[in-house]
């Protein structure tokens, strides 16, 4: 076969291809994202923050950052003044104080993190009925994960539709 030929083929091959997928549906979206905006998440970590533990540590934690704040003016006011010793034992109240919040800042990210999987967990089953279901009604031929995508325009995320899905099926 000739070389012309062979490479009129390849080309129809190459177009034939492009309508065909041109033809497929394509969406992307994000599926944690979807169901911490669901209202199941949004009730969970309100639960969260309404709770005396994650109130008792998210008030302690901005107390020592106020703390933090005075020990550091404290040093701009007054620390040309100091002697080397009193700018060492400074230094070190800086840095257990900053432990102290990196500690109760740690926790509470902790406890969130933990609902947060939670809902992930029990948020998954429903979407795995739902996203199928969502391919079918819209016939895609393509579902990818928005954050491996590098660029979308909007009418492309479902995303939103995943979340209301799962709204009408928790009130249900």
């Amino acid at each position: 076969m000739s070389l012309f030929i062979r490479s009129s083929i390849a080309f129809f091959i190459l177009i034939f291809s492009g309508v065909v997928i041109a033809q497929q549906a394509i969406a992307v979206i994000d599926i944690e994202r979807a169901a911490i905006q669901s209202n199941y998440a949004k009730s969970s970590i309100k639960k969260l923050q309404e709770s005396d533990t994650f109130k008792k540590n998210l008030d302690l934690y901005k107390r020592l950052g106020g703390e933090f704040k005075a020990l550091q003016n404290d040093g701009k006011t007054n620390g040309l003044t100091w002697s080397d010793e009193q700018k060492a034992a400074h230094t070190s109240k800086l840095e257990k104080k900053l432990a102290e919040i990196n500690k109760v800042g740690g926790q509470l990210d902790s406890e969130k993190a933990a609902v947060e999987r939670r809902i992930q967990k029990e948020l998954t089953p429903k979407i795995e009925k739902i996203v199928p279901e969502i391919i079918k009604d819209k016939k895609l031929g393509l579902l990818l994960n928005s954050r491996a995508v590098y660029f979308r325009t909007p009418e492309y995320d479902i995303t939103q539709e995943l979340t209301d899905r799962l709204n009408k099926l928790n009130t249900k």
